[in-house]
């Protein structure tokens, strides 16, 4: 039907592949149509013609609208609050989308059903950009946002919620439910997964103005902001997290998680690595009332206070988090993490 058809609905609804459907009556035909491209008209129906008794099937092929879990490309995180993109939610009474023409993308090998049930160890592929999330409806939380294209296997599932129709699975972003709308079985060989961009020991640089962050998470300490072209070097990765994909990288200016489209390859020398300035077994000192902590993070329960001018035994370290650099160390009985900002040679 083209957009702005008017019909009258006959029946309905009833629930099929995650979605609500009525049976309609149009000017020219009769069937069943997705609930979620329907609105009320404020005009009266037209009178009917004699329809062909052809029933029109639901359409099983992704529509052109933006679906519910989200086709969004994620914000350079390149501030202290970073903004992801906002995302169509479709909701059980959704704005009707501008247009309902569907346009089929052909499959290549390895060929891909239509979306339906699945089980567990199934092959499956991402159709479209799509919000895998920690709970089976539209208000978990989104644990990464997979490309299309991207290649998992079911765990579990079926589980109805949210107007949608989720499946656990597990991808190389995390394990999560996805709606199964979205996802198509694979019938045949299963693609071998993209290679990662970078490995330890790459050297890359900055393509803007980005966060170092203590943890590959946007809710992580900012360690430093990093101008455009800061060449530094692959220590690990990648790690997902916040709906990205980050690497653990070291700059002159410190080392931490930054986002993977926030950098690219670079056949700059990579930076000198500064040397630890202490070595286990130093003796140092506190320049301050310092709290020694159970964990290298300003969020770990505090051991004890140590008092300016303590002298300590380092252990282990170091560790960068929460906008420090942690040490471990040894006060009198007590052994745990300090800020190396604190921390002078004995």
């Amino acid at each position: 039907m083209p957009t702005g058809t008017i019909s009258t609905i006959l029946s309905g609804p009833v629930s099929g592949s995650g979605l609500q459907w009525f049976e309609l009556q149009t000017p020219t035909a009769r069937g069943f149509a997705a609930a979620i491209y329907l609105a009320p008209s404020r005009f009266a129906p037209p009178p009917t013609q004699t329809p062909a008794q052809t029933a029109v099937p639901p359409a099983t092929s992704t529509p052109s609208a933006t679906p519910e879990e989200g086709d969004t490309s994620p914000t350079p995180e390149a501030t202290e609050s970073p903004t992801l993109t906002p995302t169509l939610e479709f909701t059980e009474t959704p704005t009707p989308l501008p247009t309902q023409t569907m346009t089929p993308t052909p499959q290549s090998s390895p060929t891909a059903s239509a979306p339906g049930a699945f089980s567990p160890g199934d092959a499956v592929e991402v159709t479209t950009s799509l919000r895998l999330r920690s709970t089976p409806s539209t208000n978990g939380g989104v644990i990464a946002i997979m490309p299309a294209g991207m290649v998992g296997t079911v765990l579990g599932g079926p589980v109805s919620a949210s107007g949608f129709v989720w499946w656990q699975i597990a991808v190389p972003s995390g394990t999560g439910w996805a709606a199964g709308l979205y996802l198509r079985k694979i019938t045949g060989s299963v693609p071998t997964p993209p290679a990662a961009r970078f490995s330890p020991g790459s050297g890359v640089a900055t393509i803007t103005p980005t966060n170092l962050r203590g943890g590959p998470s946007t809710t992580a300490a900012i360690i430093v902001l990093l101008g455009a072209n800061a060449a530094g070097t692959v220590v690990s990765g990648p790690e997902f997290g916040s709906g990205y994909t980050w690497w653990r990288v070291s700059f002159n200016q410190g080392t931490g998680w930054i986002v993977d489209q926030n950098i690219s390859a670079s056949s700059a020398p990579s930076p000198t690595p500064v040397p630890a300035p202490y070595q286990p077994g130093s003796q140092l000192r506190t320049t301050a009332n310092l709290r020694l902590r159970t964990a290298p993070s300003t969020a770990s329960d505090t051991i004890k206070t140590m008092s300016n001018g303590s002298i300590v035994t380092l252990v282990s370290g170091p560790t960068v988090a929460s906008g420090f650099t942690w040490w471990q160390v040894t006060h009198q009985s007590d052994t745990g993490w300090a800020a190396g900002e604190f921390l002078t040679n004995a």
